[in-house]
């Protein structure tokens, strides 16, 4: 299979020229014109390469979720910077290579043919875990996107792009994978880790929140006796799992 990649831009010209030299190249390509909707699809899609655009507010978590969502499987990451653009947030992410704006056809051309070389042209083998979804966080007035590994009756444990505060008053939306129902909760992060991962513990769910994830649980989620264990820090986990044995 081809391989892809997904272009984060509002620039037309730079997008004309990246799209037409990856058909050349025979690199399928998907475009994104702000961050919120270029981390869905980085989340639940399979791309070779990213290609963000460090004109566009809050980029570089593009570049952080894709990685948390890959696992193993990490795509190549370029950057198009221009002589203001804001970078250091996307060097914290990891890149692969840059492209000088304004774009020149001869060194898109250059850079992606020797990119191409190195990426990954097979899908994903497995599918990725259904409780693996796109969590939305408002914290002190900035959103912040995360990624949820385990949802109980009482909370979520998820992986966020960087450290969470341990407040109260977080709000959060997501919806129940497998289904179009919208999850909306006001919360408080119960523990934090420096990499990212954390418990929220719901505060606060709407009514229609409360029925949608009730008949979810009933249908995917853990057990009663797992309901608590779900939100505990990893190595708290671990040891009421061995508890339990």
């Amino acid at each position: 299979m081809k391989p892809s990649a997904l272009l984060v831009s509002r620039d037309r010209a730079a997008l004309l020229l990246l799209q037409t030299t990856l058909d050349v190249l025979q690199i399928d390509s998907q475009v994104c014109y702000s961050s919120e909707e270029a981390i869905d699809a980085a989340v639940h899609g399979d791309y070779s390469a990213l290609l963000l655009d460090c004109d566009v507010p809050h980029v570089a978590q593009v570049a952080r979720m894709a990685h948390i969502a890959a696992g193993e499987r990490q795509p190549l990451v370029g950057a198009m910077m221009g002589f203001s653009s804001p970078v250091s947030g996307t060097f914290q992410a990891g890149l692969n290579f840059v492209l000088h704006k304004p774009l020149s056809v001869e060194e898109v051309v250059r850079c992606l043919n020797v990119c191409k070389k190195g990426m990954r042209t097979n899908r994903r083998s497995a599918p990725r875990s259904r409780l693996d979804t796109l969590v939305h966080l408002e914290i002190g007035g900035r959103a912040l996107p995360a990624l949820a590994r385990d949802v109980s009756e009482h909370g979520v444990a998820l992986q966020a792009p960087e450290p969470l505060p341990c407040v109260q008053n977080v709000g959060l939306r997501f919806i129940l994978p497998g289904t179009h129902h919208k999850v909306e909760a006001s919360c408080e992060v119960i523990w934090a880790e420096p990499d990212g991962r954390a418990g929220v513990f719901f505060s606060e769910l709407t009514p229609q929140s409360r029925k949608y994830l009730k008949a979810w649980l009933a249908q995917y989620g853990p057990n009663r006796e797992n309901a608590v264990r779900v939100l505990l820090p990893p190595l708290q986990r671990l040891v009421a799992k061995a508890a339990a044995r």
